[in-house]
Parts: C-alpha cells; structure tokens; sequence
C-alpha cells in the first residue's frame, strides 16, 4: 500500500493521527474543540480515508466560522 496521505493501516495509528488533527486544527482556531464537535468531526471522517492536512482542513471547515 501507498505510503503518505490517507488513513493508516492500524487503528492505533488512525486514532493517533484523528487525535494529531484535532491538536493541530484546535491550535490553528485557538481554541479546543468540545466532545460534541469532536464526534461530529469523527463522523464526518470515518470511511473518508483521509490524510493527516486533509482532517485538519475539514475540522478548519466546519469550525473555522
């Protein structure tokens, strides 16, 4: 399989990255995402097979006013 973008093999290194994004797109609202946003973020992924910069995007999407 491909190296790079799109979701990793393990879930271990799914919820990683999901847990990465999440850090990563709160720093760039300046502010945390509650527990309701981040479901809503997870259901909005899940099946996407999204890379790392693309669920960052997506959360700056749906949040990012």
């Amino acid at each position: 399989r491909m190296s790079g973008e799109g979701t990793p093999g393990s879930n271990q290194a799914q919820n990683k990255q999901f847990r990465d994004a999440i850090r990563q797109a709160e720093r760039d609202l300046g502010r945390n995402l509650s527990k309701h946003e981040i479901r809503q973020v997870h259901d909005e992924i899940t099946g996407q097979n999204m890379g790392f910069h693309e669920i960052v995007e997506t959360i700056i999407g749906m949040f990012g006013g």
